[in-house]
């Protein structure tokens, strides 16, 4: 979690325990103002003390996806490293660093339709999982998941041996809390 985040948490929950507001004084106030209707509206002097001004911000997880050819990443059919995966996944690392808020990421690997069903979607796990641990020693304060998909969401026709190859991925999706880049 970033430092200015766990600042204005602190710095919140301070605030809340100096002006002792519980959550039914919140959600009293809340009905008594008339926004128990679900509005967007913020909540506003919900504080006995004047000076001290509490506002509800909705705010809406944005997403954002990497995609990274397996073959950058992985050996042929394993989740072991390829010989030259250090350099992809440095710009992935790069390409992280660009994002604020980072709130969880999500590993999705994906393969073609070669070779069994069960045995896509067992090397899709492990490649989840072994770029998961990567990201999790580099964000050891991040929700990281993995998860396999096999050959159930191709991006491309497997007809062809261009698709094939396309559909042999790692996808990264991040969740930002604001959505804003450095």
């Amino acid at each position: 979690m970033d430092m200015k985040v766990i600042r204005r948490i602190s710095l919140l929950v301070s605030l809340l325990s100096s002006a002792s507001i519980c959550a039914s004084e919140v959600i009293a106030t809340n009905t008594a103002e008339g926004n128990d209707s679900g509005s967007s509206t913020p909540i506003t002097n919900i504080s006995a003390d004047p000076e001290v001004v509490f506002t509800v911000i909705p705010t809406t997880p944005v997403e954002k996806n990497i995609i990274l050819q397996s073959s950058a990443v992985f050996a042929h059919n394993s989740d072991f490293p390829a010989a030259n995966s250090e350099q992809s996944l440095l710009k992935l690392i790069g390409k992280l660093e660009q994002l604020h808020g980072i709130q969880s990421i999500h590993v999705i690997g994906h393969t073609d339709s070669s070779g069994t069903e069960k045995d896509n979607l067992h090397l899709s796990l492990l490649r989840a999982r072994t770029l998961q641990a990567f990201l999790q020693g580099a964000y050891p304060e991040a929700t990281i998941t993995a998860m396999g998909m096999g050959q159930y969401m191709p991006a491309h026709p497997n007809s062809t041996l261009e698709g094939r190859h396309l559909n042999q991925r790692m996808e990264v999706r991040v969740s930002l809390l604001n959505g804003t880049e450095k």
